[in-house]
């Protein structure tokens, strides 16, 4: 794959301000008037900086060349295939679950996300359709790269997959995290 189909790291980090803001309001137990705003003009906002982000990264060069590559896969298939749109928020989701498992920036560089399409919800559809497959390779830079993308067929109640692959390293850190606090009983102890 070419080096300029890259989601830059910028794009993902405000996208993931943005989340983690919504998020931050959606927990609160603010009511009523919150600095001058209500918090349904407080999420209209939210959704403007979404929008404004969205704007910025469709005119961008990398954007048109991912897109390219997403028309080329999926052709004139539009109901069950992923939209290049859909890249930046594979990106986000990845960069958020690394934060979450407790993987440090230094043990992110290779991990994978892997996204492909849902299919048909109806029982109707007695075929296959057409849908689309992808990876995203994280950088040491943490910019996210387009390293595969395919056209695949999608069958009726097919779940879709979002998933993260990651490094030995990255994998070491995420169960060192998870074992915090947890020390093992010794055999004496477990009589």
């Amino acid at each position: 794959m070419k080096k300029n189909l890259r989601i830059p790291a910028e794009a993902v980090a405000f996208y993931l301000k943005i989340e983690a803001a919504t998020a931050l309001l959606n927990r609160s137990n603010l009511s009523g008037v919150i600095g001058g705003e209500t918090r349904s003009s407080l999420y209209r906002s939210l959704e403007n900086y979404r929008q404004s982000l969205r704007t910025v990264w469709y005119q961008t060069t990398a954007y048109k060349a991912i897109n390219d590559r997403f028309d080329q896969i999926n052709g004139k298939a539009d109901s069950f295939t992923l939209p290049a749109s859909d890249a930046l928020e594979a990106a986000a989701w990845a960069e958020a679950r690394l934060d979450a498992l407790g993987v440090p920036k230094s043990a992110r560089a290779g991990a994978e996300v892997v996204r492909a399409s849902e299919g048909p919800s109806a029982n109707g559809y007695k075929y296959g359709a057409i849908g689309t497959t992808y990876t995203l390779r994280r950088t040491g830079a943490g910019h996210y790269d387009l390293v595969a993308i395919d056209r695949t067929t999608v069958y009726p109640k097919d779940k879709g997959l979002q998933a993260l692959r990651v490094s030995e390293a990255a994998r070491d850190a995420i169960h060192k995290k998870a074992m915090e606090g947890i020390t093992l009983l010794t055999h004496e102890a477990n009589q």
